[in-house]
């Protein structure tokens, strides 16, 4: 399986001239379309794809990915804003979809719920039907598994709750990223059972 990073490229994109210091100067073009999509269904038709389909999307990004039959992003971490009604809610999760708890590009979780309001945290408690925030990670986890998505992918620094030490990316930046990697003594018997069981309750374990 693949996944497209800024599907909403296919849709139309903002061109800026290569000689050029600032996008200033730049301007919206239409993308391929449903011309490529189209192509690329008929050359490779058993191809698996996701779509990043996450920021602002409009109307004719929204239909093209209705027409590509390819799964969007749902994130987790974008699900509790103050709106209280926001699309990345579990609850309006399509089937064909996937469920990230956080992608490449944000936080760990653990590092999230650390920075987020407390009128935010009040609401993933009241979402969540918690009395206490004590082990939100875990739960935010177990709430992408039991959703109605196709696929759940939880990061491995969410499986072992770690924090700001284990970021992947800062988007923007262009120093320090990219150097989390997984020790052998992180991968216990212990973390195998407990990704077992919640795969298993998640009806997830084919």
């Amino acid at each position: 399986m693949v996944r497209i990073d800024h599907f909403r490229g296919f849709s139309g994109y903002y061109s800026i001239p290569a000689d050029h210091d600032t996008a200033m100067n730049g301007k919206w073009k239409r993308g391929p379309g449903k011309k490529l999509i189209s192509k690329i269904k008929s050359d490779v038709p058993h191809i698996m794809i996701i779509a990043e389909d996450l920021g602002f999307l409009t109307w004719n990004v929204r239909r093209l990915l209705k027409y590509s039959g390819f799964p969007g992003m749902k994130v987790l971490q974008f699900a509790f804003d103050y709106s209280e009604d926001s699309e990345y809610l579990p609850h309006k999760y399509m089937k064909n979809s996937v469920v990230y708890t956080g992608t490449h590009d944000n936080p760990t979780t653990c590092e999230w719920i650390n920075s987020v309001l407390p009128r935010e945290t009040k609401f993933i408690k009241k979402y969540l039907i918690l009395d206490d925030a004590a082990n939100l990670t875990n739960e935010l986890v177990k709430t992408a598994m039991d959703s109605n998505s196709n696929l759940c992918i939880i990061p491995i620094q969410d499986w072992l709750e770690l924090g700001a030490e284990a970021r992947i990316n800062i988007p923007g930046t262009a120093q320090g990223n990219w150097k989390f990697r997984v020790r052998k003594e992180m991968l216990s018997e212990e973390l195998a059972q407990k990704i077992l069981r919640l795969t298993e309750s998640s009806g997830r374990a084919d």
